[in-house]
């Protein structure tokens, strides 16, 4: 059995007989406790052993269509903050993490994956060369992910794969990382066409100037023989400030002619107009992220101390009803808005409020703290996302316009709908 505490997992020790395991030529240097332990990894996974499983269980890394959620949080944590099955502690293998050179250096030979779907898990299998000896027969490794991004736990037959964080471990999991964002990424095939966006290089050699004197023709060289050399210069004379304020009151207008309307950034820049494009947020002085409370002293205070500290800021926090009307407003659109993931900063939410109430309060997943307080740096991609949520993402607007027929069948009062 395995249980999960925090983001560590630790294994149950159950009794075991390694008889029953098939057994591989991969293990016969393993002595026997190291054996049991292996058996054990084996038990939790319910799988015959990866090593000895038969190739047609396996799909090439590179051709699959279902991987796990995993990001480099979730390697990290495995690699790091994960617990060590002999000692308890941390693993702290920093040096695994460099194993990124590794999988860019091409030495993460033929990954295959296998989804084991009764228990909602996937085994990557590869081989990786050696660190140094680089005329040896590769080393062959393995990793246990769940499916939503957990790493449970690997094994490799080099010297230091008992230790289960070794760098062939982690290749092969940054070699998972790659193809699941590559997985999760939309090819340039699949957007609409769009134009080449100059280079910065470029835009710097362009000299701002005036339409009318701007020559909307083709290059220069080419002019003269196109017979656009001698075309008479017309001097287009400037509108006067009467034409400039019917221009900017006709643009004002026609927002009021769309359907949705879109404000002219030009009027953000006019006196008259400008004042409607300052964010209320502005103009209210909304209260500052949660994150922005923290001080290195406190780092010293007992948690008595800090408890007592936490109760002095709470209660100077101090928001008004218009200030909560703007927010409200202002963060419609969620994760599309930047004040969406300052506002959420230091606060426990409906998405993680679950593993806040699990985690151990003296030594809490530190990748909930990281979510927690610093949602912009943990801004989720769509690959990070849960299934569900992507889900509601992809498809917002048929349930919206569902609900609005459900809405008015059963006729309730008193309820607006507001598009995000």
């Amino acid at each position: 059995m395995a249980a999960n505490t925090g983001d560590s997992m630790e294994l149950v020790q159950n009794p075991v007989i390694f008889s029953n395991v098939k057994a591989h030529t991969c293990l016969d240097h393993l002595k026997k406790e190291e054996q049991q332990r292996y058996a054990t990894k084996l038990q939790v996974l319910g799988t015959c052993d990866p090593y000895s499983a038969p190739t047609a269980l396996f799909t090439p890394l590179k051709s699959t269509t279902s991987l796990p959620e995993l990001n480099f949080g979730d390697v990290y944590i495995y690699l790091v903050e994960n617990p060590s099955p002999y000692t308890a502690i941390k693993m702290k293998a920093y040096k695994s993490t460099d194993s990124y050179l590794y999988f860019r250096s091409g030495w993460v030979n033929n990954p295959v994956v296998w989804e084991v779907k009764d228990n909602t898990f996937f085994i990557v299998k590869a081989k990786v060369n050696h660190s140094y000896s680089l005329n040896d027969p590769p080393l062959t490794a393995w990793v246990a992910v769940e499916k939503d991004g957990l790493v449970r736990f690997g094994h490799c037959t080099c010297m230091a794969g008992l230790g289960e964080v070794c760098s062939h471990v982690g290749a092969i999991l940054y070699a998972l990382l790659a193809a699941v964002n590559k997985l999760s990424s939309t090819a340039c095939t699949d957007k609409a066409c769009s134009w080449n966006e100059p280079s910065k290089a470029a835009i710097r050699r362009v000299e701002y100037a005036e339409g009318s004197q701007i020559a909307f023709t083709k290059a220069q060289r080419k002019r003269s023989a196109d017979g656009y050399g001698d075309l008479p210069h017309v001097k287009i004379p400037p509108p006067t400030p009467d034409e400039c304020t019917a221009f900017y009151n006709m643009l004002y207008a026609s927002e009021g002619n769309e359907k949705e309307p879109v404000k002219s950034s030009i009027l953000s820049v006019v006196p008259g107009h400008a004042q409607r494009y300052i964010p209320q947020s502005v103009q209210l002085n909304i209260p500052a992220s949660l994150n922005k409370l923290y001080k290195p002293q406190f780092r010293s205070l007992s948690p008595q101390e800090l408890q007592a500290e936490s109760e002095k800021v709470f209660a100077a926090l101090k928001i008004t009803e218009e200030q909560c009307s703007v927010i409200e407003n202002e963060t419609r659109l969620q994760s599309k808005c930047a004040m969406w993931f300052d506002q959420r900063a230091g606060r426990v939410t409906a998405s993680n409020i679950r593993t806040a109430c699990q985690t151990d309060p003296d030594q809490p997943a530190v990748s909930l703290l990281k979510k927690l307080c610093y949602p912009v740096a943990y801004k989720h991609q769509t690959n990070n996302l849960p299934q569900s949520l992507k889900w509601g993402i992809q498809h917002e607007d048929m349930v919206v316009e569902e609900y609005d027929t459900y809405r008015w069948d059963i006729q309730h009062a008193d309820m607006m709908g507001y598009s995000t």
